[in-house]
Order: C-alpha cells, then structure tokens, then sequence
C-alpha cells in the first residue's frame, strides 16, 4: 500500500511540475527559455529519481570487470556504456562545475582548480537549483568543489549536504549542513564506506517521500591522499589491506604511453622531461596498484546502494549514471603523476548510464561510440526530470551540452556526425611541469591542443608563449598520441590539422545548441 500511495502521489506532483514548466516557457524570454531537446520520457509516469556517481581521477580503462564487475553489471551492462566520453577540462574544479552547469568553463567562469568555486558565475542556478523547481529533494554526499569549504551551510541548489571536508580516507570530518561529523582511523571510518552507508541511509530516507530524488554520491578515490602516510600508498589512494592483496594476483596493465621513449616532438616543459628512471616506474607501478585497489570499495558500495534501491522499492524508479570528473595520468608521457594535460588519459573518463525501461522509449542501447562529453550530462538529466534550466527566481543558464537519451534509446538522428568538443584551461597556479593556458578541440578523430602560456622557470609566473606550442595527433591511427603531428608535411596530417583547427576557431566562445538556443554573443554554437 505504502508504495502505491508513493507513486500515486509522484503523478500528483509530475502534473504540477508539467503545468509550471508550460506557464513558465509561455511567460519567458527567449534568452530565458534555453532547454534541453524535447523528452521523450513517458511523463504519464513521474519523474525518476537520479542517482549520480562520480569517481575522483578515474581513467575510463579503470571501468572493467576485473575491478568494477558489479559497477559493469549493474549499471554498463543493464544500461549504456559509453565508450568515448571526454571531460573539456581535465581538473576537479571546473569539470564538477561543467557537471552543476551545462556550460563550458569559458562560459560558467571556473577554468581550474583556483580559485575554483568562487568564479562560478550565477551560482545561484545550477542543477540542483534547477531540479528543487521541478519538484526534486536535492543531496550531494562526499566532495565538492575547491574554494567552497570555507562557506558556510549547503550550497545552492541542495537541501541535504554531507561533504567531506578533505581529501583524506582516514582523519577527516563530514559537514552536515551547518554542523560537522569526525572521523578517525579505524576500519569503520574508512571514507568510502562512510560514503556508501550515508548515502544508503538517505534513500532509505527519501523512499517514503512523496517527492523524487537527486542524489550525488561524490567519491573521494580513487583520488591521492597527500596526507597520509601508510605503508605502499603513502601519497597514494588509500586502500583497504584486503583490496591491496587482491589486486596485487592481478595482471599489471602499463599503456604504450607509459615512459613514452620519444618525446622531443612535444611542446614546452612536457618535451623536456626526463625518461623515468626505476625508482620513479616502481612508484609509479605501485601508486596504480593502490587507486586499482581504491576501486574495489567503491564497486563493493555500488552494489550495496543497488541493493537499499531494490529494497526500498525504489530501483524500477531511479536512473544510476557512473562517471568520473577527470583522468589521470601516472608515467604516461613520463608524466610521473598529474592530471590538467589534454591528454587521452587526463581528458577520458568512464560513462554507464542505467534508465529504466519504463522512462525510455523502447529499450536502452547496450554500448553508444558516438563523442559525448560531461558537459552533456545536465541536459540529460534534465530531459528525464522534465526540468528546464532555470531556479525559482526565473534566472536560467543556456546550457552547452546536448541530452544523452537520444543515443541511449538509439535514436542518433539530429546528433552531430562529426562532433567536437572544446578542451580548455587557464591555471594560473600550475607547477613549472604543468601547462598554465591551453584551448583545443577533440573530435572522434583527432586533437589538437594549442599551448598560448608557460610558468616561466626564473619568474615562476605564467607568461605568455611568443609562439603558440601546439600537439595534433590522429586518434585513428594514434591514440596512444606517441607521434606529434603539428609540423608534419604529410597530406592526412596537413589535412586534419586544417580541420582542426577550423573547428577550434568555430567553438571558442560558443555558446548553446543550434535550433534549440539563442543566437550567442559569440556567434558561434557549440556541436
């Protein structure tokens, strides 16, 4: 009984949700009706809840079934598994903010890691703004964007917070909402579990609400913890000993970028860097080893939360989207550790998508290669929430990526053919080894990335380059990007570099989707 009471009142609240969206288009602005594609979600059955997972640094080659086998059963093999999926800025900061916004960071103002949260322009809507308008109870559970620790109470958009107030797996405190949770050493405290058990308890919670859910589960690993010191993985992700010893019987698995032999043909500071020598390619080997193992809990949680939604009766009800905010790179290009490079493995990151039937028109697709981005999961999130981009002020963003739902039900017509995404940063605090600015393009094809400044070695500011640095590599007969294509003479390479760099030309600044949004300042769409 308590069930159908439940789902009848999610029609009631569905049909409200449906009037006010149909009042507020017929009252708004054209700047203010920018929306995602039209849904084809069966409306007559509510709104779903919305499960979000996020991994921290997590490459998409770490989505297996030898690490992940539940994660893949569950949500990859029962849903949409994406194969080419990119993040257009390969940082925490500005891809969550990419995640909260729809927009790339050159138009939602957060390019990197700082100052981080504070540059996000009209903080005030955001997804979970945007989804409280549609009727949603709104949680974010775990890590949250740099430079917003220091507020006070949730952040716009959320009406239950439970965030981690550092990037630790042991010796950390829980904010929640305006008080604070601490944790120690011991086995319990482990943050990963932590982060299982609450956001477990919160669909407990919410099941017997009359209103769907948004749900955030924001993983700490399998993120480094620089302040810890234990054992294999001091500076390291931490692992439980029992996930270490597993995946230690493991194959080892080194990519043909790892200590990349030739790297004069790359620009700046990357070309100069030095072989890894055996000692930097046994730490290297075992710091993989450890976020391989960091994985383990996090797939153990996904099954555990599978089991709260199946228990709750809740799972027929939810979409479960697993994702990371960025990849990572250890040894690759002799990069001994980091991210922020356009690089494959720094720019990939996992996507899997499960929705069930019943919001679907027809079946889901079991695998999509078509180029996808993070900039398209609020406009799909959207689409299934039949939610517009806008908070209850009437303030609205035009949102930059495209809903995912199209593909996920194998309906590719009016998808872009040949799409490319804008690869972007401006850090004006990276390392001496680390590019300060760079813009690109990523198509399903090719990159090419445009360095424009450099921390200068004497100075320690970042300066501007007298000459552009610039990689192109062929995806297709590339993708471990081993040969730089940028000066090569060759008719393919010539080619694909004009290519590219007309796509660069025609994306930077853009701004919205042709036919669904205003014309942009710019000029120029995004794909």
């Amino acid at each position: 009984m308590r069930g159908l009471l439940t789902t009848s009142a999610r029609l009631r609240t569905a049909t409200i949700a449906v009037l006010v969206a149909l009042v507020a288009v017929g009252c708004g602005s054209a700047s203010e009706s920018s929306t995602v594609s039209t849904t084809t979600v069966a409306s007559t059955l509510g709104s779903p809840n919305i499960l979000v997972v996020m991994t921290d640094d997590q490459e998409p080659a770490f989505l297996n079934r030898t690490l992940m086998p539940k994660t893949m059963k569950l949500v990859a093999d029962r849903g949409t598994l994406f194969t080419d999926n990119v993040v257009s800025s390969p940082e925490c900061c500005p891809s969550r903010a990419t995640f909260l916004t729809g927009q790339y960071g050159h138009n939602d103002g957060v390019m990197s890691n700082s100052p981080g949260y504070p540059a996000l322009e009209d903080s005030e809507t955001t997804l979970p703004a945007w989804l409280q308008q549609a009727g949603y109870r709104t949680a974010l559970v775990g890590k949250f964007l740099n430079g917003y620790l220091h507020r006070e109470g949730p952040a716009p958009g959320f009406d239950d917070w439970r965030v981690v107030k550092a990037e630790s797996y042991y010796d950390y405190a829980i904010k929640r909402n305006n008080g604070y949770q601490t944790f120690g050493q011991q086995r319990d405290d482990y943050v990963t579990s932590v982060l299982t058990a609450t956001t477990q308890r919160l669909i407990r919670d919410y099941a017997g609400e009359d209103q769907p859910f948004f749900l955030w589960l924001a993983e700490i690993a399998p993120h480094s913890d620089h302040g810890a010191s234990r054992g294999p993985c001091t500076d390291a992700a931490l692992a439980l000993p029992r996930d270490l010893r597993a995946v230690s019987k493991m194959p080892s698995r080194l990519p043909r970028s790892f200590n990349e032999a030739k790297i004069s043909d790359k620009p700046g500071a990357i070309g100069r860097l030095p072989p890894l020598n055996h000692s930097h390619i046994v730490k290297a080997e075992q710091r993989m080893r450890c976020r391989e193992a960091a994985l383990l809990d996090v797939d153990r949680g996904v099954d555990e939360i599978f089991r709260t939604l199946r228990d709750s009766g809740e799972l027929d009800r939810t979409v479960v989207i697993f994702t990371s905010d960025n990849g990572y790179l250890l040894g690759q290009h002799r990069v001994p550790k980091g991210k922020a490079f356009p690089y494959e493995e720094s720019i990939g990151v996992p996507l899997a998508i499960r929705v069930p039937n019943r919001y679907l028109d027809g079946g889901a697709t079991g695998q999509v290669g078509d180029l996808v981005a993070n900039v398209d999961l609020a406009p799909t999130i959207l689409d299934l929430a039949h939610a517009r981009p806008c908070d209850a002020s009437g303030s609205c963003r035009v949102t930059d990526g495209r809903s995912l739902v199209p593909l996920i039900e194998g309906r590719r017509q009016g998808w872009p053919p040949d799409r490319a995404i804008p690869i972007e940063l401006n850090d004006p605090r990276a390392s001496l080894r680390f590019p300060c600015t760079y813009t690109g393009v990523r198509t399903a094809t090719g990159i090419l990335v445009r360095y424009t400044r450099q921390r200068d070695p004497e100075s320690r500011e970042c300066e501007p380059l007298a000459h552009s640095q610039v990689e192109q590599y062929d995806l297709r007969t590339d993708p471990a990007e081993l040969r730089n294509l940028a000066t090569s003479n060759s008719r393919s390479a010539i080619r694909l570099r004009h290519d590219l760099s007309r796509r660069l030309r025609q994306l930077r600044g853009c701004a919205g989707i042709k036919e669904r949004d205003p014309r942009p300042a710019s000029g120029n769409y995004c794909d």
